[in-house]
């Protein structure tokens, strides 16, 4: 959602005995990522939970802001360059403090309990955040107001973010912070701090990651500050420059000497560190939302479909140019842990390649393509529908699926199959009711029989295609261009399989799944939580924009006839 006041969760000086303050050895295996999106912003990643700090306006940073939904967007303090929630959307948005001399009492608000706060996102992780006052100056906040100390506990990894801070940390203010594993220091001699402060400052919290900001960069649009990423360099012992905008923070890095990171925010374009099943994406409710905004779903390409191989190691998904027709398939993999950085399937040829999907088994894979249908012969004047596996040794050389499922007058796409291998696709074949119709094939001894069209409960006389067959087949998700929808030139429909092997008629699957722009190539994950499909809408210029989407799969259910629950 977007920023809006009511929503404002404000917080002040929490007790810092709620929080031991003794340094202790790192023993857990706990880790965190760090980016660096420029200025004073910061994100912070820690298990599925997406933080930002001070995100910063455009007309004071000449750089552009992360597109996540995050859990929590913290302000230090009310500057346009630390305080920008109109351009975030997140679950909860924390002020520190107020405007001059102003500090925000505690309170609460929509049931969030702001005093020594743990939000709990799994069984084995878990933050804690509080905050410390603090002022903009070094006169008690009489020149430029006040600051505020966010404070950071990943299961006992601290983070601090000291702001605007302007002046050495009094007695009182060490003891609400505590000890501190990463600090993220102001460093620009005016607005903030100079070097030799930020020096006594380290000393006092002996932090063993040190991260540098505020200090003056080639996307700045103030000439405020003085220091440079050159003075830092030169100013500070133990610096280390990274040629990338984030770092992973664990027992490694912890229990080595102090280190300065200057890290380097015009490389955050590089794809991030991403773990955990979903690309490491916070789930969706019952409202569908992009999937991997930024990072999948990206703002200069069009994806479409998409889908989970590999017992979900894998993620498939299809890319192309709005002014380029040939569409990719890429794929990214779970390795190490980590997702790997998506890269083109092997598959792929220099023809158009789309409308995959992934078989029940997680290693078969279907999919259209205008390839030649054998070597030596010209591209294909119609869609044809290929299968490829996944192996130990790598992928398989694709084959074409033989008559009755390709026919050599008329396009062929979008296969989905069962457990038992019944074949679920769509074609404009003559016997069809309109432009395009969903047809199934039983396999029977490695054979497929005879094509049946799914009969006017699924068909119409509009064009229905991209069916998604359960694995048990007891239900279809489909696209289809019959009036009666919501405005978009293609609308999302699911029916049921009775017991008699008939069909309920086809529903609408509503408002929240489809809408103005056309909804299309749906997939439900392996573990059958959550429905995937691609949403296109065409823009006032004429270009299609279009993004992957994601939805709590439990809405199938609820669309179920009381007489099949």
């Amino acid at each position: 959602m977007k920023f809006n006041k009511k929503h404002l969760v404000l917080s002040l000086v929490l007790i810092g005995v709620l929080f031991s303050c003794q340094r202790g050895t790192h023993d857990h295996n706990e880790e965190i990522e760090i980016v660096w999106i420029g200025h004073s912003c910061f994100e912070v990643r820690f298990h599925e939970c997406r933080i930002l700090i001070d995100p910063f306006s455009p007309e004071r940073f000449n750089h552009i802001l992360p597109k996540t939904i995050y859990d929590i967007v913290f302000a230090t303090h009310k500057a346009l360059d630390h305080y920008y929630f109109d351009g975030i959307e997140a679950d909860t948005y924390l002020l520190a403090c107020g405007d001059r001399n102003e500090f925000i009492s505690e309170r609460q608000d929509e049931g969030w309990n702001i005093r020594g706060k743990t939000i709990q996102k799994t069984a084995d992780s878990s933050f804690s955040y509080w905050t410390v006052a603090s002022f903009h100056d070094d006169q008690q906040g009489a020149v430029d107001g006040v600051n505020g100390i966010i404070c950071l506990d990943f299961n006992g990894i601290k983070v601090v973010h000291l702001g605007d801070l302007g002046h050495v940390l009094e007695e009182n203010q060490l003891e609400q912070i505590g000890s501190v594993d990463v600090l993220m220091i102001p460093v620009d001699g005016y607005f903030t701090i100079d070097i030799d402060t930020a020096k006594t400052i380290i000393r006092q919290l002996a932090p063993k990651i040190v991260f540098p900001m505020h200090y003056r960069t080639e996307r700045s649009k103030t000439t405020g500050p003085i220091y440079t990423e050159e003075d830092i360099v030169n100013g500070f012992k133990n610096v280390k420059k990274l040629e990338q905008a984030h770092l992973v923070v664990d027992n490694q890095n912890l229990d080595q000497e102090q280190q300065i990171i200057i890290l380097d925010y015009l490389k955050k374009e590089d794809f991030p560190i991403l773990k955990g099943p979903y690309l490491g994406q916070k789930p969706p409710g019952m409202t569908p939302e992009v999937f991997a905004p930024e990072i999948i779903s990206v703002d200069n390409f069009i994806e479409s479909g998409s889908g989970f191989a590999l017992d979900a190691n894998m993620f498939v998904f299809q890319r192309y140019f709005p002014d380029v027709p040939i569409s990719t398939i890429y794929t990214t993999e779970l390795k190490d842990g980590r997702w790997t950085t998506p890269s083109p399937a092997p598959f792929n040829s220099e023809y158009d390649d789309w409308d995959f999907t992934v078989a029940p088994d997680g290693r078969t894979i279907y999919f259209t393509s205008m390839r030649p249908v054998s070597e030596g012969t010209e591209q294909s004047k119609h869609s044809n529908i290929w299968m490829t596996r996944i192996t130990a040794s790598g992928w398989t050389e694709p084959r074409l699926l033989e008559y009755p499922i390709n026919t050599p007058d008329r396009g062929n796409q979008y296969a989905s199959v069962t457990r038992d291998g019944t074949l679920y696709f769509f074609s404009g074949r003559e016997s069809g009711f309109g432009g395009a119709d969903i047809y199934r094939a039983k396999l029977v001894n490695g054979k497929y029989s005879e094509v049946e069209n799914l009969g006017n409960q699924i068909n119409s006389a509009f064009s229905d295609g991209d069916p998604y067959i359960a694995p048990d087949e007891s239900y279809l998700i489909f696209a289809s261009k019959r009036p009666g929808g919501f405005g978009g030139p293609l609308d999302l429909y699911i029916s049921f399989l009775r017991t008699d092997g008939s069909w309920t008629e086809a529903i609408n699957m509503g408002k929240d799944i489809n809408s103005s722009g056309e909804e299309f190539c749906p997939n439900v994950t392996p573990d059958g939580k959550y429905l995937f499909f691609c949403r296109h809408h065409q823009e006032i210029s004429g270009d299609i924009s279009g993004d992957i989407y994601w939805v709590d799969a439990s809405i199938i259910e609820e669309l179920k006839p009381d007489s099949l629950k």
